[in-house]
């Protein structure tokens, strides 16, 4: 009974031992990952601070022109437009004005958009009047609004969503 005591014993203690090794080997596996992890955290975080001081000045840059220009569309909407976005005046053969914004133009057709919000496409030669216009249909609100007002609405607009 004895011999099978001290057997029993010496499976406890091999499995003793096994369930030792598996945990010391997890516990080194985890410090390893761990001391990777902070290793690269480390490493990315230093080529981060080097982009952003090498790039910050370009977006505060940007982010200061798209304020000017901001402000400039409520002040002077002329001098903001871009050809491509002016307005347009078409009157059709039979007489019909639409006005809106040109979207798409080639030799033998124009699309756009009329002031209502339908998407129009036309042939050139069914129209007897295309106009591309130089005068923005927004009123400048130069003396209509004081600085302040400008910057107040600048920040209400920068603060809606998608911009």
């Amino acid at each position: 009974m004895g011999a099978a005591m001290s057997g029993r014993s010496g499976r406890h203690i091999s499995i003793g031992v096994k369930i030792f090794t598996v945990g010391f080997v997890v516990f080194a596996l985890m410090s390893s990952v761990t001391l990777l992890t902070v290793y690269m955290a480390a490493t990315v975080s230093r080529e981060l601070d080097a982009l952003g001081h090498r790039y910050i000045d370009a977006y505060v840059a940007l982010a200061r022109t798209h304020i000017w220009s901001l402000e400039r569309s409520l002040v002077d909407p002329t001098s903001q437009m871009w050809p491509i976005n002016r307005p347009v005046r078409i009157v059709t053969r039979d007489g019909k004005v639409i006005n809106g914004r040109r979207l798409n133009e080639d030799t033998y057709t124009v699309q756009m958009m009329d002031d209502k919000g339908h998407l129009v496409s036309l042939a050139k030669a069914d129209l007897r009047e295309f106009t591309i216009l130089v005068e923005s249909p927004m009123p400048p609100y130069r003396r209509k609004l004081t600085s302040e007002e400008v910057a107040d609405l600048v920040a209400y607009l920068l603060s809606l969503k998608g911009s």
